[in-house]
């Protein structure tokens, strides 16, 4: 049993998927958009500015966008809820 609980952790600590570590589930949206904006290069009082008030369910149409190749600023006002 601890074996495999060992190969499930390893497993998603190695995952392919850059963006999104084993952390980020105790995160809170507005922390995870704003690392987005921060990796692509934008300060962090511009991270701030745009993320503000995001909802998890804009988090993940953002990104959903990103993966498709868009920057997070683009994404995130594609999938801004008015």
């Amino acid at each position: 049993m601890k074996k495999l609980l060992g190969i499930v952790v390893l497993s998603l600590i190695w995952s392919g998927n850059v963006n999104a570590s084993l952390f980020d589930i105790f995160k809170e949206p507005v922390e995870i958009c704003m690392d987005r904006f921060e990796s692509a290069g934008s300060s962090t009082t511009t991270a701030a500015r745009k993320c503000a008030g995001i909802t998890k369910g804009e988090l993940k149409c953002m990104l959903r966008l990103i993966e498709d190749g868009k920057s997070p600023r683009s994404a995130l006002y594609r999938c801004e809820e008015d």
